[in-house]
């Protein structure tokens, strides 16, 4: 999917490089710590390099912005240098980052969640209750399709147990009187 691309005058400030498994195999990602509140990335060696070569001095470079749910990428394009180096070359209809455009962007607003408070609490230890159950059913071999109300009735034990520990399950301890000894 490809983004918009814009051209912006910055300073690198920092770098690190990591592995990462991509559905084409392993590559390394450079990322690039930026004086206008960035974090580009470069998966190209060749611009990575530019990149690195630079760290400290102010650069012009084009990068595609690309949105992906609640993440925005800034891929660098190319880098050049901004002591009277060429810069990088502007396509046609790509945008020309201005100060004030260049500034961070804001955070994207994250949706309320339906369930808040007690009843999220209770939704997630019916899913985590089934969970164990089912996986409690799995290891001792049995198919629990074929056992469903024990497999109910161990679900709710679990949510029990998330919701008042230990006691909630466990046989109540029963109190005795000490009889009088017999002869």
């Amino acid at each position: 999917m490809s983004g918009q691309q814009y051209q912006a005058q910055t300073v690198f400030t920092g770098h690190t490089a990591r592995e990462v498994n991509t559905r084409f195999g392993a590559k390394t990602l450079n990322l690039f710590t930026a004086a206008d509140g960035r974090e580009y990335q470069a998966w190209q060696a060749d611009v990575a390099n530019q990149a690195l070569a630079l760290i400290g001095q102010p650069v012009t470079v084009l990068f595609e912005q690309k949105i992906n749910g609640n993440f925005t990428n800034y891929d660098l394009v190319s880098v050049a240098g901004g002591n009277g180096a060429a810069s990088p070359p502007t396509p046609a209809g790509v945008g020309v980052a201005t100060p004030t455009t260049a500034a961070p962007l804001p955070a994207p607003e994250m949706p309320e969640p339906g369930l808040q408070g007690k009843a999220r609490d209770i939704a997630i230890w019916r899913q985590s209750g089934l969970d164990r159950a089912l996986t409690a059913f799995g290891i001792a071999g049995a198919n629990p399709l074929e056992q469903l109300d024990q497999v109910i009735a161990l679900t709710e034990k679990f949510i029990a147990y998330f919701e008042g520990g230990p006691d909630a399950v466990l046989p109540k301890a029963e109190t005795t009187t000490e009889a009088e000894p017999t002869v």
